[in-house]
């Protein structure tokens, strides 16, 4: 088994202290298309870090380790400008779906692993519960989320049929999931939350690509 740090890690630990007392919460600019919540994507966890950890001689570095099959491995590795570092591995399985390919879902779970491997060694506080796009359904939350009731709002089970529905229709990025739900409303939408009842309904009739009758000659 591969070390999981160099043989004296002092001088990293005295600058990872010093960085952490500075690093801000990445900030949440995403959406979760299924679930409705905000997140900080891969992007705003670079960017949190990214001047931070240089000025204290920091840098991090991520590579595609090998994986068995059906699963992505990403190492994460912490440098110090001493020579001295320190290496985690997040390993996650992935699987095609409706509307993606295997390709697509390793590129999900790869992203997945890469903000939490980033977050985790670094102390970034990144917050989110959105990893529907590269694993299976997670296990009930222990504190159950509690929303007002809102007319026309959807409920959890509706925002999930939906984001089935959008994959089943090709889509698999945040943007065309969006793209495809303001498509077949008429009207532009920020998040799936804005989804009233009657649209959602209208969604969920849309044919699928392979019900859709050939154009007219």
């Amino acid at each position: 088994m591969q070390p999981m740090q160099s043989e004296q890690i002092g001088e990293l630990a005295k600058a990872l202290a010093a960085a952490q007392g500075r690093l801000a919460p990445a900030a949440r600019n995403s959406t979760n298309p299924a679930l409705g919540n905000s997140y900080a994507d891969l992007a705003s966890c670079i960017a949190a870090c990214r001047e931070v950890l240089p000025q204290h001689g920091l840098a991090c570095s991520q590579a595609i380790a090998p994986a068995e099959p059906g699963c992505v491995c990403v190492e994460t590795v912490l440098m110090h400008e001493s020579g001295q570092w320190i290496r985690s591995r997040c390993t996650l399985p992935y699987a095609a779906g409706k509307g993606i390919n295997g390709a697509q879902a390793a590129g999900s779970a790869i992203t997945y692993a890469r903000r939490y491997g980033l977050a985790a060694i670094v102390g970034l506080a990144a917050e989110d519960d959105d990893g529907s796009a590269a694993s299976a359904p997670a296990e009930a939350p222990r504190r159950p989320m509690v929303r007002a009731a809102v007319p026309g709002q959807l409920s959890r089970r509706q925002l999930t049929a939906l984001c089935g529905k959008l994959r089943g229709m090709g889509c698999a990025t945040q943007e065309e999931y969006l793209g495809k739900a303001c498509q077949i409303i008429g009207r532009r939408i920020k998040n799936s939350c804005e989804i009233t009842q009657d649209e959602y309904r209208a969604i969920m009739r849309a044919p699928l690509p392979a019900q859709e009758a050939p154009a007219a000659s």
